[in-house]
Formats: structure tokens, sequence, C-alpha cells
């Protein structure tokens, strides 16, 4: 990141010397004894997860890793996952977290592209073995130099080190605590890599600075109005954007935390009720597996008074339900991993805004704007393109300067982000997003837009999710196929979807010239709907009947 821009975003503010391990030292000096997270089998002060995220970080350095390492990680949610987080910033060594529910095809490639100097992996969870993955991964290409392999578990194969040990035995007398000081990352550095296995199945990893993820932590905590009293509900990867923005919440707030490995809906639902959670961070598609829980009455859910969702777009017909089930207020919003997080709905946004398909407006420092096909802004009221930029996004690809200039347009300042999503701002700067540019149907020369049909079709009483997709057609060129979930324990029938569509008045050429009913949808890793598998879904279908 140009030095200027530094600057700037130092000299107005929205970047300060403060990081998140300043913050969290805070906590374990004001409230040392105060419960600070927990999971199904551990349970820490803020002064526990100072001693232990030190003794994790003064290891690392012990085995002579060096300020700006990379440490490729692939841990469940969980207490441990945090203290890795925190130990790798005290360190100043890059983390990059992998998805858990990764396999050799997405990490080998995001292996090597890395050149990790470290991998520290689980042993086993939900009976995949991670250790033999690592091993083959690793057997594919010996001319690469082999990183330090840390292991989470009770099996630790020959050379590799164990996590607990390295967090327990003493280091070497001359890594002092107080080096932390000096190789903790400073605001203006890259703390965090976001990764995925991308659309095409090849790697992309974007940057996030320490100042960007404290920007956005504590913008969020603000409109929604939390303080150090609530506890929150980590209720999604911590990986992923909904999981990781309540980390940043709770980090600089100095939040009790509560993280869980399982997202079954009764798991959530008991430790809300134990926890007595106040705020909780998810996705859509868990939220929408509680409001079909057929016990959901019998939990006490009193604490609950906020969730934020994110990662994929909350339908309006859930987010009303969700606040009629749950009792407490929805708060939709809207990142990416090149922007971390871009909009918010705020906790006292009218309810035609928050339940309504918006977003809210964009946080503190972030800048947006509406082009069209000739990237010229769209004049008030239209739709356009969402380009973003300012000091809460990503500082770019990493090692991809050209990936970069492609995304931003240019480097440095001048540079915005195009998002790829349809969008349109009203009078207040409330965000609507209409799906993707790339998924819109052109349906022989007239435009579906996918979230519009979607939308509707969530409002049928037996719809649990639904998801449209363009399929080529021989005429046309494209047309429209929705898939739909129905609610558990509802008889139905595809035709009866078309008749609730005509009903609504909507233009013949928007109704989908097939639906299809699945269990569940195929998902990537952020969660949403994988449409590509959709479509090929359909093909198959459709050759298997010809």
């Amino acid at each position: 990141m140009p030095q200027e821009m530094v600057r700037e975003y130092l000299e107005r503010g929205l970047w300060s010397p403060d990081t998140m391990v300043r913050a969290l030292e805070r906590h374990a000096t004001d409230v040392p004894d105060g419960e600070a997270m927990s999971d199904r089998q551990s349970r820490l002060t803020w002064a526990q997860v100072k001693n232990q995220s030190d003794l994790l970080a003064l290891g690392l350095l012990d085995l002579g890793l060096k300020r700006d390492d990379l440490v490729l990680i692939q841990l469940p949610n969980g207490v441990e996952n945090l203290l890795v987080r925190i130990a790798l910033k005290k360190a100043g060594l890059l983390a990059a977290f992998a998805p858990i529910m990764w396999r050799q095809s997405e990490m080998g490639p995001m292996f090597r592209y890395l050149d990790p100097k470290a991998v520290l992996l689980v042993d086993e969870f939900r009976g995949f073995d991670y250790l033999e993955m690592m091993a083959s991964i690793r057997d594919e290409d010996r001319s690469q130099a082999q990183p330090h392999l840390l292991v989470s578990g009770d099996r630790v194969p020959a050379g590799a080190i164990s996590l607990n040990d390295l967090m327990q035995r003493r280091a070497d007398p001359e890594i002092r605590p107080d080096c932390l000081d000096q190789t903790r990352y400073g605001p203006d550095e890259v703390s965090l890599l976001s990764l995925s296995s991308g659309s095409t199945g090849e790697p992309k990893v974007c940057e996030w600075p320490e100042g960007a993820q404290v920007l956005i932590g504590s913008g969020i905590a603000s409109r929604l109005k939390l303080t150090r009293e609530d506890v929150v509900g980590i209720f999604a990867p911590v990986g992923g954007g909904a999981g990781a923005m309540a980390w940043l919440i709770a980090a600089q707030l100095g939040c009790r935390m509560v993280l869980s490995e399982s997202m079954a809906a009764e798991t959530i639902l008991e430790l809300i009720e134990r926890e007595r959670v106040s705020f909780m961070g998810t996705v859509p598609a868990i939220l929408l597996r509680l409001l079909e829980h057929p016990d959901l009455s019998r939990y006490d859910l009193s604490s609950l008074r906020v969730i934020r969702t994110g990662t994929a777009a909350l339908l309006p017909s859930v987010a009303q339900e969700a606040e009629a089930k749950l009792g407490c207020v929805m708060a939709p919003a809207y990142g990416s991993m090149e922007t971390v997080s871009i909009a918010q709905a705020a906790l006292d946004d009218p309810r035609e805004i928050r339940l309504g398909g918006s977003v809210g407006r964009a946080l503190p420092g972030i800048e947006v704007k509406l082009v069209d096909e000739t990237n010229q802004e769209v004049p008030a009221g239209e739709v356009g393109e969402l380009w973003v930029r300012g000091p809460g996004t990503s500082s770019g690809y990493f090692r991809d300067l050209e990936a970069t200039r492609r995304a931003w347009g240019e480097l440095g300042r001048e540079g915005w982000f195009r998002t790829g999503d349809l969008a349109g701002i009203d009078a207040q700067g409330n965000l609507s997003l209409l799906g993707r540019k790339k998924q819109v149907i052109i349906r022989g020369g007239n435009k579906v837009h996918p979230a519009e049909i979607e939308s509707i079709l969530c409002r049928h009483p037996k719809v649990l999710e639904a998801a449209v997709v363009g399929v080529p057609h021989p005429v046309l060129g494209e047309v429209p196929c929705a898939f739909v979930i129905p609610r558990t324990g509802v008889d139905v029938v595809p035709e009866e979807f078309d008749a609730f569509l005509r009903s609504k008045n909507i233009a013949s050429y928007k109704i989908p010239e097939e639906v299809l009913l699945m269990d569940e949808f195929p998902r990537l890793d952020s969660n949403k709907v994988n449409r590509l598998d959709l479509v090929q879904r359909f093909l198959s279908v459709r050759q298997a009947k010809e």
C-alpha cells in the first residue's frame, strides 16, 4: 500500500496506532478475570488469553520463524483458533486461514502458491484425516522447501510439533516476552490473508491490513450499539466473512465470545440459551436451520437482541420471519474478500430498511459509487455496478500486482474495486443489492435479475430457500431455471410455483422455464450457493430426459 494512503488514513483518524493486539491487552489489564472466550472444551479469561497467546507467539519465534514469514492454518472454530490468530499478530507472522472443509484439491494449489514457512493443522476433524492430506500434498513436490508442521490434537507424527507442547515449553532465553513489542504488526501492515479457491478453482488471496480490521470491527460495533457487556456468538466459520466480522467486533470491545465447531441448529440454540448470547454473527443458510428447527419455541432466546448476517444475501422474507420467531433485531450486512465489509444496517434503522432487502449504509471511511457499462456514474435512483474503495478494504491480491490492477482499475488512491454486484442507493445512502452483474439472465434480449425472482419465490409458504440461474436455450439464448428447497414436512409440486409467480403480476419472460426441487444446495467455501454446479445439474437432468 502506498505510504501516502497510509498517511492520509492516519491523519484523517480512520486508522490509528491502535491494533487488535493492543485492544486485547487492554482487556487483560482492565478485566483480567473477566471471561473472554469459550467453546465445548475450553473457557478462558482475558488474562489467560494474554498469557497463552504470548507463550504461543514466543514458541513460534523460537522455531526460527522470522517476521512476515507465512503460516498456513486449517483449524475448526474454537478457542484455539482465536489464540492462534492473536499469537501470529503478536509474533509478526502472516496468517493464512484455510476453510476447514477444504480437501487436497483446494489445499494443494494454495500450499504451493503460498509456499508457507509453517503449516498448522488439526489432526482429525469429523472423521477426516488432515495429516494424511498434508503428507500427500508435501509428497507431490519434494523440491519445495518443507515447512514446519504444527499439529493440534493428540496424534503428532514424527518430525511434527504439538501445538499444545509449543505453548508449554520454555522458549529460548534470548527470546524475551518484551520482544513481542517489536514484532507485533502495526496498523499499516498486512497481518491476515483471506483465502478462496476462487470460482475457477485457482487460489485467490486477499491482503487485509491491520488498520482495516480495526476500523471495520469498531465501525460495525458502533452501528449496532454493541458494548463490552454483550455476549457474542460466533456461529459461522471464523475464516469467513460473517464469523470474521463477529471476531473483529468482540476483540475491539472486549466482549465474551462463544464459539461452536458445529453449526447444527440444536447446538447453536443450546449455546444461545446457556451462555445468554446477546449478539450473533452468522450466515443466512445457518439462520434458516434455526428457523426450521421443530422445537424452536422450547429454547429460551430472550437474551438475543441482534443478529448480524453476512457472506450471502439475506432475503426480506427470511429477515421478517427471523424477527418474528426469534424476537430480536435483524441487521443484514455486505462485504467481500476484497472489501472486508462495505455496508451495515443499523440497529435503529426503520424496519423497511432492515427487513426490506437493504444492507444499510456504507461503513465509516468507505466510499461507494454506481457506474454504467461505460464506467460512468449513473444518475441518482438508477441501478449500476457497485465500485468501492477506502481504508476498510483489502490492499489487493497477495503476490499478484496485475490481478490487483485489473480488479481495482489502477493502483493507489485512485483505484476503485469493481465488485461485479448490481446495486441501487436511496437518498439516505442505503444500499440494495440486485445480484451479480454476470448472473443477469438475458432471455431473448430481456434482462432477468435472479435476486428478484428468488425473493418472490421465498415468500411462498412452502419455500425455505430458492436459487435462480440462467441455462442455455436454443432459441432465446438462455432462460431462467429455479431450484427450490421446500420447507420441512410439506408436500409440494413444481407447478404450484409457476402459478404463484404468475399471480405476482411480473413479466412473463421472468417466469422460470423449469422449477427443480432439492434437499440442499451445493455451496462454495463462503456458504454462497454454487450456481455453476446448479447449471450443471440442470444440464444433467435435461440430458437424462433426452
